[in-house]
């Protein structure tokens, strides 16, 4: 039986499907990244930030309103859920300082 070795590119997919933090952690990286204004972390610790509704303008009604909601009920927060991926594109960052904010150094 021979044994495969995982590519960089496949260890690093793995990392973020399994990359998660609790949101309390990832408002502080967030924080510490200048990804949220510091404004915006405060925000953030008891609700939804509302410099973070720029990125839904153009965007519909509901998924406002479904980010939202999961946000209010979230206690860990995803490296690939579809608000990072949202807020990433939003603010420029590449992957790779999405992966920074949750500690990926594959």
């Amino acid at each position: 039986m021979i044994i495969k070795t995982p590519t960089a590119e496949q260890k690093l997919a793995h990392a973020r499907t399994r990359a998660s933090l609790p949101k309390d952690d990832f408002i502080l990286a967030a924080l510490d990244a200048g990804v949220l204004t510091e404004a915006d972390a405060e925000e953030a610790t008891n609700g939804w930030p509302t410099g973070w509704d720029a990125f839904f303008e153009e965007q519909p009604t509901r998924d406002r309103i479904e980010a939202k909601a999961r946000w209010a009920s979230a206690t860990t927060i995803a490296r690939n859920a579809p608000l990072i991926e949202a807020l990433a594109a939003f603010k420029g960052l590449t992957p790779e300082q999405v992966d920074a904010l949750f500690g990926i150094n594959v």
